[in-house]
C-alpha cells in the first residue's frame, strides 16, 4: 500500500511499515484497471444450443505497473513482496461460435458462485502446451473455486510468472447438462525485449540499464530494484518508481518506467531508543555519523551491523526512517544494552602454611559510558603458582576509525617455568563483518630453577576476524586467525648465545546450522602451530595448550602441552527459551603432535550431554564429558559460569 505523508507542507510518498516500525516494505500500484483485489468476467457465462469456446488471450501486461518507494531498500526491506503481479486483467477475453454473450471488466471481484451467478466448472481434460504440469493447473483450478472467470485469472497469472505473455486459453464447454470442460492451453514463445523508455521527473539523466535477450520477470523486477537502490545510494530514499506500460505485440516487449526521485535528503539526527549508559555521543562517533550528513541507503546496514559488533548491546533493531519536513529525516536504532560489568573472586587462607589462594576476576565492559574496556584477572591456587592477566582497549583512538589494545601476563608455574608477556596493536574494521588487527608482542620466558636459561622474543602480530553471528540469533559463522613471527634470543645457563626463529599461528572456525524452529548444530575446528625448534624439547611457556571446555571435552583444562593440533566439535541439539539456550549431545576429536623434540603424534577425544543458558545477566554452561574408551565415570564435569551487573 502506498500512502502520501505531508509534512511542513511537503506531500511525500512513503512506503507502509509493517508491524512497530522497521524498514519499510515494498509497494505495487496498478495505475490502470485495476481492481480491489484481482479481476473477473463481469455478466454471466450463458450456455446457448451450440458448443462455446471462451479464449483468453494475454495480450499485454499492465496490471504489472509497479510502485517503489524505498526509504532504505535492499536491506532486507523487499519483505518477500517484490514488485509482483497483483492481478492479471482478463483483457482479450472472447466468444467462439455463434452468438457471444457481452463480456466486461469489473471493478470488484466475486468468487461466491452464489451472489455472482458464476457456475462450477470441472476440468475434464487439459490440451495443449502449456509449461505447467496437469496437476498444477488442476490444483490451481480448484483453488479458484472452479469458477471460469476465476480459474483463467490464476492460470494466466502463472504463465506470465513464467514469462509467457501471449499465451491463449480456450475452455470449452461441450455439453450444458454436465458441469465439465475442456481447456487448452497455447503458451507461445517468450518474448523478448524491444525498448525500455524512461522518464524521470526534473530531467535527471537515467539509470536504468535495458535489458537484453528474453523477457524475465524475476529479472526485470531485479534490475528495477537495483535502480531504485542506486537512487536511495545518491541521497533519495524516497524515490518511486513506477512501471507505466509494459506491452507485447509479436513476440516484442516494450517497457517505460516513470521516476520520481523525490527530494535529495540529509540525515539530521540518529537516535537510539531503549539506550542506557552509553553516551550518545560515542554511539554517533562509533558508526561515523555527521549530522546533516547526506542520506546513503548502504549506511543503513553497516551501521547496524557496526552496532551489534560494539559487544554493548544485546539486540539492535532494523533501522527506521521518520521523516522530519521536505527533505530531511531521523533515523532510529532500537537497541538493549547488555551488562557490561563482572566480579568474581574467591580467597582463601592457610594459618599453618601462612598461605593466601584464590582468584579475582574483575571486568569493565563500558568504562564511563565510552565503550572503553578494562580487565584484571588474578589467581593463585598454591605457593609458587600464580597468574595475572591486564587489558585495556579503546575502541576509538584519537577520533581515527581505529582501535587499541594493551595486554600485560605474567605466569609463574613453580620451578618450571615464568612468562612475561606484553602485547600492544591496533585494529580496524574492513566492511561489516571483517576486522584486522597488527602489533607488537614482547615475551620473556625464565626456565627452570636458578641457574635459569632465559628466552627473549620481539614478535610481529596480524590478526583477522571475521563474524555473521547476531546476538541473540543460534544462526551464523565466526572465524578468527593470528599469525606471530619472530626471532628467540635464548640464553643457556651454560654455553653461548643463539638465536632460533620460532612463528606462531592459531585459527579457528565457528559455525550454528538451523533446521526447523528448535534444531540446532553447532561446529567448530580449530587449529595451530609452532614452526621451528623442531630438533629439541620445547619449553611449556611456548606451548599450545588444548584440552576442557574448548576441546576436546573429557580432558582438564589446558591439561595436553602440543606443538601443533587440530581438533573439532560437533553439537547437535535443540534450542531453549526462544535461543536464549541449549541443550545438546557433542563429539569432540584431537590430533596433535606432543611438545617433546620430533613431535609424538598423539589422538584424543571424548563425547557426551550439555546444557547452556544466556540471560541478560548471567550465562552459564555445564558439559559432561567423557573420554573416548572410558567409562560413564571416568567423565568430567566442563562448568562455565559468568555473570554480570
Amino acid at each position: 500500500m502506498v500512502t502520501a505523508l505531508r509534512r511542513n507542507g511537503a506531500s511525500r510518498a512513503q512506503r507502509d511499515r509493517g508491524p512497530g516500525g522497521g524498514r519499510p516494505r515494498s509497494a505495487v500500484r496498478t495505475p490502470l484497471l485495476q481492481g480491489r483485489g484481482g479481476w473477473r468476467l463481469g455478466g454471466a457465462l450463458e450456455h446457448g444450443g451450440e458448443p462455446r469456446d471462451f479464449v483468453w488471450i494475454v495480450a499485454f501486461l499492465l496490471p504489472l505497473a509497479a510502485v517503489l518507494v524505498t526509504p532504505g531498500i535492499g536491506i532486507a526491506c523487499i519483505g518477500g513482496t517484490g514488485i509482483g503481479v497483483p492481478g492479471i486483467g482478463i483483457l482479450g477475453f472472447r466468444a467462439v461460435g455463434a452468438e457471444a454473450p457481452a463480456v466486461e471488466v469489473a471493478d470488484s471481484p466475486s468468487r461466491d458462485p452464489e451472489s455472482s451467478g458464476e457456475s462450477r466448472w470441472d476440468l475434464e481434460r487439459i490440451e495443449g502446451d502449456s509449461p505447467i504440469s496437469d496437476s498444477e493447473i488442476r490444483r490451481t483450478w480448484i483453488e479458484a473455486g472452479s469458477i471460469p472467470g476465476a480459474g483463467l485469472e490464476a492460470l494466466g497469472r502463472r504463465l506470465v510468472e513464467e514469462g509467457f505473455l501471449e499465451a491463449r486459453l480456450v475452455l470449452r464447454h461441450d455439453d450444458p447438462a454436465m458441469p465439465a470442460a475442456v481447456l487448452t492451453i497455447e503458451a507461445g514463445a517468450v518474448p523478448v525485449w524491444d525498448s525500455l523508455s524512461v522518464r524521470v521527473r526534473g530531467g535527471a539523466e537515467p539509470r536504468a540499464v535495458p535489458p537484453q535477450g528474453e523477457f524475465d520477470r524475476d529479472e526485470f523486477e531485479s534490475r528495477v530494484w537495483e535502480w531504485a537502490e542506486s537512487w536511495a545510494e545518491a541521497g533519495h530514499p524516497f524515490v518511486i518508481i513506477e512501471v507505466e506500460a509494459l506491452t507485447v505485440e509479436d513476440g516484442r516487449l516494450r517497457a517505460g518506467l516513470r521516476v520520481d526521485p523525490g527530494p535529495r535528503t540529509t540525515v539530521e539526527e540518529v537516535a537510539f531508543p531503549g539506550r542506557g549508559p552509553t553516551k550518545i555521543e560515542f554511539l554517533h562517533r562509533w558508526i561515523r555519523y555527521q549530522a546533516g550528513e547526506t542520506f546513503r541507503n548502504s549506511d543503513l546496514a553497516r551501521r547496524q551491523r557496526r552496532l551489534e559488533r560494539s559487544g554493548l548491546f544485546q539486540r539492535v533493531e532494523e533501522p527506521r526512517l521518520e521523516p522530519l519536513g521536505p527533505a530531511e529525516v531521523r533515523i532510529h536504532y532500537g537497541v538493549r544494552e547488555r551488562p557490561h560489568n563482572r566480579i568474581e573472586g574467591a580467597l582463601g587462607y592457610s594459618g599453618e602454611r601462612e598461605e593466601i589462594s584464590g582468584h579475582l576476576d574483575l571486568a569493565l565492559g563500558n568504562l564511563f559510558g565510552t565503550g572503553r574496556k578494562f580487565a584484571f584477572r588474578w589467581e593463585r591456587l598454591e605457593a609458587e603458582r600464580s597468574r595475572l592477566d591486564l587489558a585495556y582497549e579503546e575502541p576509538i583512538l584519537f577520533r581515527l576509525p581505529v582501535g587499541a589494545k594493551l595486554e600485560v601476563h605474567q605466569q609463574v608455574e613453580d620451578s618450571t617455568f615464568t612468562l612475561d608477556r606484553f602485547e600492544g596493536g591496533l585494529f580496524g574494521d574492513l566492511g561489516t563483518d571483517l576486522r584486522v588487527s597488527i602489533g607488537l608482542e614482547y615475551r620473556r620466558s625464565v626456565l627452570g630453577a636458578e641457574p635459569s636459561d632465559v628466552v627473549r622474543r620481539v614478535s610481529t602480530v596480524f590478526g583477522a576476524a571475521w563474524e555473521t553471528l547476531r546476538p541473540g540469533r543460534l544462526v551464523g559463522s565466526r572465524a578468527e586467525a593470528s599469525f606471530r613471527t619472530g626471532r628467540s634470543r635464548i640464553q643457556p645457563a651454560d654455553g653461548p648465545d643463539r638465536r632460533e626463529r620460532l612463528d606462531r599461528v592459531t585459527a579457528n572456525y565457528e559455525r550454528y546450522w538451523r533446521f526447523g524452529p528448535t534444531l540446532v548444530l553447532r561446529t567448530e575446528a580449530r587449529g595451530g602451530g609452532l614452526s621451528g625448534g623442531v630438533a629439541r624439547d620445547l619449553p611449556l611457556s611456548e606451548a599450545l595448550w588444548i584440552g576442557g571446555l574448548r576441546g576436546p571435552r573429557g580432558f582438564g583444562e589446558e591439561s595436553l602441552a602440543t606443538r601443533r593440533f587440530v581438533l573439532g566439535q560437533l553439537e547437535t541439539g535443540v534450542a531453549l527459551a526462544g535461543d536464549q539456550g541449549r541443550a545438546y549431545a557433542f563429539v569432540d576429536g584431537a590430533s596433535y603432535l606432543a611438545l617433546g623434540a620430533g613431535g609424538e603424534r598423539r589422538e584424543d577425544g571424548g563425547w557426551g550431554v550439555g546444557i547452556s543458558n544466556e540471560t541478560t545477566n548471567r550465562s552459564v554452561s555445564v558439559d559432561y564429558g567423557i573420554p573416548f574408551g572410558g567409562s560413564l565415570g571416568s567423565g568430567r564435569v566442563h562448568m562455565r559460569l559468568r555473570t554480570s551487573f
